[in-house]
């Protein structure tokens, strides 16, 4: 008999703000002000503003996925793989069985800027998603 197995992964990727750090920078920004030279016309528009301090713009992107396949080990083999290889962690595993098929839930947190390379490389194989659902959040203003 053929098992049906499905798999769910959902990954959840996280840029941390610090506000100390934040707080810092802004510090810096402030004393770092320089006024220009006195010019021989006093008109406010001849002096130039200050440059804010760029900050980093922070995005958790999310990842819900689900397919099929006839090598559930093999499989799994490939996402610890990808999980070693792009500096992500496991942080919940679950297997059972339900309805007659085997299935497995892998959640796994990944690095911002491993997100897509993860994806890609436990998608490998895959010819059809019962559901891929991908979406991101900002979060730079918090």
């Amino acid at each position: 008999m053929k098992n049906l197995i499905l798999f769910l992964v959902f990954l959840l990727s996280f840029s941390s703000c610090k506000k100390s750090e934040e707080a810092a920078v802004e510090d810096m920004a402030v004393s770092a002000i320089k006024l220009p030279a006195k010019q021989e016309s006093p008109v406010s528009s001849d002096y130039e503003k200050p440059n804010a301090p760029t900050v980093e713009q922070k995005i958790i992107k999310t990842g819900d996925i689900r397919f099929e396949s006839n090598d559930l080990e093999g499989t799994y083999k490939q996402i610890i793989t990808a999980v070693k290889k792009h500096n992500a962690i496991i942080q919940n595993d679950t297997e059972g069985k339900e309805y007659g098929s085997v299935f497995r839930k892998i959640m796994v947190r990944v690095p911002s800027k491993n997100f897509d390379l993860f994806l890609n490389d436990i998608s490998k194989g895959v010819t059809y998603f019962d559901n891929k659902e991908i979406s991101s959040q900002d979060v730079t203003e918090q």
